[in-house]
């Protein structure tokens, strides 16, 4: 048996997915600015202050993946009323 979706459905699915995903990347980056941090601590002998610098900028890569996706769910919404306001 084969669903059909609709276009407005897609889009549900697909803004679903996105929002679901963007608290993972969010943790993901802050493990990995950790992860590199301590790389750099071992390597450059800079204890603790690269694992600081990498929790931060993993914080900052983080939020600015939180704010594109939220910003892609928001541009959506507002196409999608657009265009039922013009029909």
């Amino acid at each position: 048996m084969r669903f059909k979706l609709t276009p407005e459905k897609r889009r549900e699915l697909r803004d679903t997915g996105d929002a679901s995903i963007a608290g993972w990347m969010l943790v993901v980056c802050i493990v990995i600015g950790a992860l590199g941090g301590e790389w750099a601590d071992k390597h450059f002998h800079v204890a603790p202050n690269g694992v600081l610098v990498g929790v931060l900028l993993g914080v900052g890569a983080g939020f600015v993946n939180l704010f594109t996706v939220v910003q892609r769910i928001k541009r959506a919404e507002e196409e999608e009323d657009r265009q039922k306001r013009n029909r």
